[in-house]
């Protein structure tokens, strides 16, 4: 999977997994079921054969909270959020003093 780099802001979409209530259901009912589709956003920390993890937040000793592990197998799509880096402007902006 194309994925971007670790320590990318991304948006993860991915499918839940999800059991029915106990209540009997026909065949025709079991087949018109959907799954959900989730989207979670974070850090971008692993991203390998199984495991998809984003994580919510990043302490200033390098360590995260917040992670979201996400089978790979469930994982529809990771997209950078990242802005894209300005240029800076060839003169500098109007000042409008009263």
């Amino acid at each position: 999977m194309d994925a971007p780099a670790l320590g990318t802001l991304v948006a993860v979409a991915w499918m839940d997994a999800h059991a029915s209530p106990q209540a009997e259901q026909t065949l025709d009912e079991i087949a018109a079921e959907e799954l959900s589709i989730y989207t979670s956003y974070g850090k971008l920390v692993r991203c390998d054969a199984h495991v998809v993890a984003v994580a919510a937040d990043e302490r200033d000793d390098g360590r995260y909270r917040g992670v979201t592990f996400i089978p790979t197998a469930m994982v529809k799509s990771i997209i950078s959020k990242e802005r894209k880096k300005r240029k800076k402007p060839t003169e500098p902006p109007c000042l409008i003093s009263a």
